[in-house]
């Protein structure tokens, strides 16, 4: 019989955190909401019915954000930030946006109906479905 072998450590502490092959390694996320909680929803309408003053300083800072779902009508988000916000379903009819940042908006299916949007930057924003009507 020859000399007994040992595993090599670093391999030995890899099969002990590797998680069996039916078992995922990372949990699965739980679903995002569909539209926002009631204390979200208030807070973002107070947000959205700021008086605008010319010299405030810096934008309002939404980008990035989940707002699926959003009521944020007649809102005052000129130059506002919403770069990559999640804005699937929102309600933005009549909303100010002159100026704002919605590149890479996630736009499906929102309601933009006479929203103002001189010169809001669109780059990259997604809009299939959402409902444009041009005001002339």
């Amino acid at each position: 019989m020859g000399p007994a072998r040992f595993a090599d450590p670093t391999t030995a502490l890899i099969d002990r955190l590797t998680p069996p092959a039916d078992r995922p390694r990372y949990p699965t996320p739980a679903p995002l909401p569909t539209e926002p909680a009631p204390d979200v929803q208030a807070a973002l309408t107070a947000l959205a019915r700021r008086p605008h003053h010319k010299h405030e300083h810096g934008r309002l800072n939404l980008a990035q954000l989940h707002l699926a779902g959003a009521n944020v009508r007649n809102a005052r988000l000129q130059d506002a930030n919403l770069e990559g916000a999640q804005l699937q379903d929102a309600s933005l009819s009549n909303a100010k946006l002159q100026g704002a940042l919605l590149s890479g908006a996630q736009l499906q299916h929102a309601s933009l109906s006479g929203a103002q949007l001189w010169g809001a930057h669109l780059g990259g924003a997604q809009l299939q479905g959402a409902h444009l009507v041009v005001l002339c």
